[in-house]
């Protein structure tokens, strides 16, 4: 959660931020979540999931993960064009907070899990 945390935190001050070695250190916070993140599902699908399933698990989440992120950059490209940058990763910053408040909610389980 925290790496969860650090990613969207870097996000809406990127959004936000208009000096430029302020924006880098928030490029930097939004690379450490995400490592963070990918690592501890990559640790939860290596404890969790059966040995036998393991592939087919890890082939889904690689096909969502990296095979549906054209897409959204589509769609991120085509609001950064319509309603402008700052506004873009703002909106974009805040979808990230309700999905990881929403999900750290409704699933309360995975830190009980990575905890132990």
């Amino acid at each position: 959660m925290i790496g969860q945390l650090v990613f969207t935190g870097g996000v809406l001050s990127l959004g936000v931020s208009k000096v430029q070695n302020f924006s880098l250190g928030f490029v930097f916070m939004i690379g450490l979540g995400m490592v963070a993140t990918l690592a501890t599902m990559n640790t939860l699908i290596q404890m969790e999931v059966p040995n036998s399933l393991r592939g087919r698990v890890f082939s889904t989440y690689l096909w969502g993960l990296q095979g549906l992120s054209p897409f959204g950059s589509i769609a991120i490209g085509w609001a950064a064009t319509v309603a402008g940058i700052q506004t873009t990763t703002i909106i974009a910053g805040i979808i990230c907070l309700l999905m990881v408040v929403s999900i750290q909610y409704l699933s309360p389980e995975i830190r009980r899990i990575v905890d132990s």
